[in-house]
């Protein structure tokens, strides 16, 4: 479970990475919100009233929120990856790809027009292309992406990753 996090997390950096377009300085975005949940780290949050449970895991605690829908779009329930510091990583939510429309509009309603859309090609295990989109918002505190399809088959994701500047940075050597 953690190891879907991480690469899907590596996945949304990645494509967060190469967004092009007018993007406002830092001060003048607005800090990201979901259900409450912000960037304070988990020691700052009642875990009881947020969550319906915690994974500790090397890499960092895994909590899965109580509710499963998102917007009145039927969900899973959305889960948060805090790094080993306690740091907020990732915020991500899956649906199924029959709501993506729904659950984008809601993204926008709430969060403003994307700073970014692309529409893109997905390669599938299979061989077989899709249409799909990539939609960009960029906060004072990090960046989110909505990502249809999404990293699981069959669903659309909305996935917020936070700038976390106490984690240290991962050094691969070959």
């Amino acid at each position: 479970m953690i190891q879907n996090w991480i690469r899907s997390a590596a996945v949304a950096a990645m494509c967060i990475a190469t967004g092009a377009g007018a993007i406002a300085a830092p001060s003048e975005r607005p800090a990201f919100e979901f259900r409450g949940i912000t960037t304070i780290p988990l020691s700052q949050i009642d875990k009881r009233k947020v969550f319906r449970k915690c994974v500790v895991a090397s890499s960092g605690t895994l909590c899965a929120m109580e509710r499963g829908d998102v917007a009145g779009v039927p969900a899973e329930p959305p889960e948060v990856l805090y790094y080993g510091s306690g740091a907020m990583g990732v915020l991500s939510v899956q649906v199924n790809i029959a709501f993506e429309d729904r659950l984008l509009s809601a993204l926008i309603a709430k969060y403003g027009p994307p700073a970014d859309q692309q529409a893109v090609s997905v390669q599938r295990v299979l061989g077989t292309a899709v249409p799909g989109k990539v939609v960009r918002w960029y906060f004072s505190d990090g960046s989110a992406v909505f990502r249809s399809p999404g990293t699981r088959t069959g669903t659309s994701e909305f996935m917020f990753t936070s700038k976390a500047p106490d984690e240290p940075k991962t050094v691969v050597d070959f």
